[in-house]
């Protein structure tokens, strides 16, 4: 997005620094998930950066957490079964979201 011509030095200054304000909080709240998604691949038992993830080499990177959360029962059935859980926010959200629109817009055809 292009400053019109006729922007004053203080419009600028502004934009300017609107910018560098939206891309530092766009920073901090993008880079700690791109130092999380490595650790979810790691080899060991425990989360941390190990040499070999330093180096990229295949060894320290598996899908062990991935297949204990799948195939352990009790986690998958937990994520399954507990409306709490972060997977199933959306859903819940979505239909309650659905029912209020619904809802208030019936009082809105009795008004007009």
């Amino acid at each position: 997005m292009a400053l019109p011509s006729y922007a004053s030095a203080g419009q600028k200054i502004w934009h300017y620094s609107y910018l560098t304000i939206c891309g530092l909080i766009f920073f901090f709240l993008i880079f700690p998930i791109m130092v999380i998604i490595p650790l979810a691949f790691n080899a060991q038992d425990f989360f941390t950066f190990t040499p070999e993830m330093l180096r990229l080499q295949a060894d320290g990177y598996s899908l062990k957490h991935f297949n204990d959360f799948f195939n352990n029962p009790e986690l998958s059935d937990m994520t399954i079964k507990n409306p709490d859980t972060e997977g199933t926010k959306p859903v819940h959200k979505a239909i309650l979201a659905s029912g209020s629109k619904y809802y208030l817009s019936l009082f809105k055809k009795d008004r007009a």
